[in-house]
Order: C-alpha cells, then structure tokens, then sequence
C-alpha cells in the first residue's frame, strides 16, 4: 500500500466529505476527499506524461494549502519521490537541493515557480515545473489549473502499481550550500508511523486541524496524514497573528491545536496579560482557581473547563487537544495550560523516524515529559550517566532507510539497526522520556561538569522579565582556553518592562536571575550577561540555533570591546 491509496481508500468510502479547506480573502475555499482524490490521480497522470517515471524525485515548493496536499499525493501516485522543500530557502540552497536530489521536475506555487524556473537544476534537460496558479501551459511550465480543465468528467486514469518499500520521500534537514543531508522514507515508514500514532486514538473523523507548521516538514506532514486516514479535515491560515487565529478557530470549529513552543509561548502570554490586567482582587481569585484546577487534573477532574470558559470560547470552545512538538516545551506552560482546562500534550520525534518517537497519552499526560513509545517502536539510552542521562536510540519501522547518497552519514548513526538520535534523555522506571538536550550542544566546564543548556534556560524563562535566552560557553580571549562557566544572552521582554513603569533593563534582570537561579547548583548559574536587541535565530520548528548565536556573538564581540546594554524602554 502506498500513501496515496491509503489515502483513496477513505475516499471512496467517503467521498462528499470535507478534507481540506483555506481561509482566503473571499472566505473559505474547501476540497472534499472525492476531489483531493480526482485531482491527485489527474495531476499524476499528467506528470507521467510529461516524463515523471516511478523513482525519479520530484521537488515541491509551496506554501501551506490544499493543493500542496494534493500534489504531494499525486507524486506518490505516480511512483515518483517527493522532495518537499521550504519556501524561505536561497535560491542557492534550492538548487543545490535540486542538484544534489537529481529533481527533473517540479511542483511549484506561483509565488514559487519563477525562482525555480530560473534555478541551475544540473540536470542534462531544464526544470519542468507544475505551476499550481497559472492558467495556461507553456515552455517548461505545465499550469495545474488547465491539466484539471482539460481532464474534465473522463475516467480517472491508470496509475503505476506503488510497493511498501519504494522511496516516498526525500526530505532535506536543512538549507544548506554545502553537502546537504537528505533523509530517505519509504511509503512503509510513514504509514506504519501512522498506523502507531493511530492507535493512540488521538483523533477521529469529527476533528478539524489547524495546520499552521509547513508542511515540508515531517511534524506536521505526519500530523496531516493521521488526520486524513482518519476522516477529519484540516484547516489551512496564513497568518499567525493571534486575532487571526482565533477568529479562525471560532468560525471553523478547530478541535486540534498542533504546534511548536513558540505558538503556545504567544497564545499563553495573551492569556496571563489579560488576566494580569484585571483588578487585583480578580487576580489573586484567577490565581487560585489556577493552582486548585492545576491540582485537581491528575485526580481527572477538569474544573478549569468550567471557571475558565471564557478562555475556552476564545479559542473556538471545541478544543479536544493541543500538541506541541518540534522542540521542546517549557513544563511551566504546559501546566498553565492544562490548569486553564486545556490538554496539552508533548510529543518528541524526528524527520530520520518518519518522525514521531514518543507521544503522552492523553489520559496520562506528564507536563516536562514527551512520553511513552508509540507502539512497535523501542526507545534505549545509550551509555548513560550517572543519573540515567545518555544518548536517545530508536529501532522501529519507521526508522528511515538512510541518507540520499551520503553512506557514510548513515553509518554514523546506525548501530545494529537502532538509529543514534544525537539527543539527550532520561527514561522513567514506567517508561517517560524527558528530553534534556543535544549531545552536540552539552557544555563541558574545566570542572569537568556537563550542562545541558536547554535545561537551565527553561528555569531562567520563568522570569517575566525575559523574553528569550541563550545560554553559551565562556572562556577568556585566550585560544583554546577551558569553558569556565556560561554567558546569558538575553532579549528583555519590553513589553513588560514598560507596563510595569520599569527603565534599568540590565540591574533588573540581573538581578531577577540571581533570585531564579537559586534553584540550580551553582555551576549552572551563568557567569555573565548580555543584553540583545534581536531575537535568536531558530529552525522554522523553533529550535535556537546555539552555533549561530556564538557564531553571531564572537563577531560582534571582535567588532567592540565588551557588551552593551541596550536601551531602556520608553515609558
């Protein structure tokens, strides 16, 4: 079974049935299950005549929107392996991806076909592109639109028979103009990741997604084949302004919320601000309803649904979960939410694992955790410590094939049929992960001492007073001095400072660190600080990249002689 005929198998028993709609500015445009099927077999069709063979890779550049879902069916219909690629990539990062797949063809938005028409694929014929938006066909562009017009009512067309194994995907960790890294998944991986997460009985057919990571990545790409194997439907939005997401969610009934860290920070800090701005006798009663329903939901008594629903109504009043994935999620949100009368749940995985790993039960969420294994997939710690922290290896088959025409990537992290995740982790005696940081990312001080900085900075974002942090090595200028201990960078929340009528931006959060920090050991307590101006450079799943940040910081410390404050909020 392919993931397209996975797919057409709930379509036919269900073919009037919403799967895929898009706020626009018109309003809502939507697609039935019949139709993404008809239009996937159709545009299949039409790339096999324009000499898309079963194997060959076929990129696809678009953002978030029905018919990104029904090309990407249409390439796994046709045999052919999707390359799905982000849209915030160079040019220079795209064709190398092109050149280093060995993409023929291309399936593009409008926004997105001309670069690529103009990109050096280094094959030995140009680019042909599928562009989603144009009317007409032309030299090298196929237009989506008019191959749908000119298939009208006729029968659906033949397709090639698809096997288990064959490539599905190759999916591309990064940008990069250096040798890129591509992950190899198989029609089996994703469906028996699938089959797992099924059996988890998150979701059913009366769910309604709102689909807001990109889709080329694995996360969310997983997240909408669970929700279409299912009978739901998803709902695509441009816009990440939290009004829009919220009038999104009242008018289309949203059940599910999946999203990176960064989402919830945003949701949850609307929600403390309003709270915060409420008389002080209001305050104090909202707290304590807070910390008696956050004590009341492990015994399975939601009080916060009840005193809270006006929270509830906000976002729509038919949340059934929210997930939050891609990195990892500060507890003291998760809390906050699960009090408010929301389940929040944590999952952890991989784009090399097709790519959920763990995943909390719902019945059994652990704020701080990202769960259990999902079924037919073992999880081990590798060489751990002393307390139980080593690396995360994974052996299930949703473990990839192995990295496009990189052998020796593959061997590197495969050992015996277990892949070596270059996480950190601890498991429970009842079987809980916690994640605690990246192997590659591990601080090691001239003590000998190990931080996994990830950790600490969680503790330090419990002050209101910072926005973000990153926690890197310090050292004396001298080369190849030892790590002595760590450097805070930190962007202040002005927002806060101005409403508290606050200006000394660098004593104030030096001096709330000093209070937070009291409940690390010692040699996790940062050594110095520096105030930023601009937020740290993340993944477009939200994780810091700490490489970057020292990378961006040893620059601007060569440039001038030591840190400076940045200025204090205007009042």
């Amino acid at each position: 079974m392919s993931l397209f005929s996975a797919f057409e198998a709930v379509a036919a028993r269900q073919p009037d049935r919403l799967a895929l709609q898009i706020k626009e500015a018109t309003g809502y445009r939507r697609l039935t299950y019949g139709e993404v099927a008809r239009q996937a077999r159709t545009l299949a069709e039409a790339l096999g005549r324009a000499g898309a063979m079963p194997g060959d890779r076929v990129a696809l550049v678009s953002e978030n929107r029905p018919e990104w879902t029904v090309a990407y069916f249409a390439v796994a219909a046709a045999g052919a392996t999707a390359v799905p690629l982000d849209v915030q990539l160079s040019d220079a990062e795209v064709a190398n991806v092109l050149r280093h797949a060995g993409c023929r063809m291309a399936i593009a938005s409008g926004k997105q076909a001309p670069r690529l028409l103009g990109v050096d694929a280094g094959g030995a014929a140009p680019l042909r592109v599928v562009d989603l938006d144009a009317e007409g066909s032309g030299d090298r562009v196929l237009a989506f639109r008019a191959i749908l017009r000119e298939a009208g009512a006729s029968a659906p067309p033949s397709l090639p028979s698809v096997q288990d194994d064959a490539l599905a995907s190759i999916l591309y960790t990064s940008g990069t103009t250096g040798t890129p890294k591509g992950v190899m998944l198989s029609h089996s991986n994703f469906l028996a990741n699938a089959r797992s997460i099924l059996d988890f009985g998150l979701v059913n057919a009366e769910d309604n997604l709102l689909a807001l990571l990109p889709l080329h990545h694995a996360f969310p790409f997983m997240v909408q084949l669970i929700l279409l194997y299912s009978g739901a439907h998803l709902t695509f939005l441009a816009s990440l302004k939290a009004p829009d997401l919220l009038a999104c969610m009242q008018e289309t009934g949203v059940t599910l919320l999946v999203g990176v860290p960064q989402l919830f920070y945003m949701l949850h800090k609307g929600i403390f601000d309003e709270i915060g701005r409420r008389p002080l006798p209001l305050r104090f009663l909202m707290q304590w309803l807070l910390r008696l329903s956050g004590a009341l939901r492990p015994l399975g008594i939601n009080l916060g649904r009840i005193v809270f629903a006006p929270v509830h109504r906000k976002f729509g009043g038919r949340i059934h979960f929210m997930a939050s994935g891609g990195a990892r999620l500060d507890p003291v949100i998760a809390r906050d939410f699960l009090a408010l009368g929301f389940t929040m749940t944590e999952g952890y995985g991989l784009t090399e694992t097709a790519p959920v790993v763990c995943f909390n039960p719902l019945g059994r969420v652990r704020p701080g955790s990202v769960g259990i294994p999902l079924p037919g997939v073992e999880v081990k710690i590798v060489n751990p410590d002393v307390e139980g922290v080593g690396e995360i290896a994974i052996r299930g088959p949703n473990v990839m094939q192995g990295y496009y025409q990189n052998s020796a990537a593959t061997a590197e992290v495969m050992r015996d049929g277990w892949f070596l995740s270059g996480d950190l982790g601890v498991l429970s005696a009842d079987g809980y992960l916690t994640i605690t940081g990246r192997a590659k990312e591990v601080i090691v001080l001239s003590s000998g001492k190990n931080i996994y900085p990830e950790e600490v900075e969680e503790q330090y974002l419990k002050s209101p007073y910072i926005e973000e942090i990153c926690l890197i090595p310090q050292a004396s200028d001298r080369a190849g001095a030892a790590v002595e201990g760590l450097l805070a960078l930190v962007l202040p929340d002005l927002d806060y400072f101005r409403a508290q009528g606050m200006t000394n931006v660098f004593e104030t959060i030096r001096w709330d660190m000093e209070n937070v920090g009291r409940e690390l050991p010692p040699y996790k307590r940062p050594t110095g600080l520096v105030i930023v101006k601009e937020g740290f450079p993340r993944t477009r799943l939200g994780k810091i990249q700490r490489h970057l940040v020292q990378q961006q910081f040893q620059a601007e410390r060569a440039k001038e002689a030591g840190p400076a404050e940045a200025p204090s909020p205007e009042t």
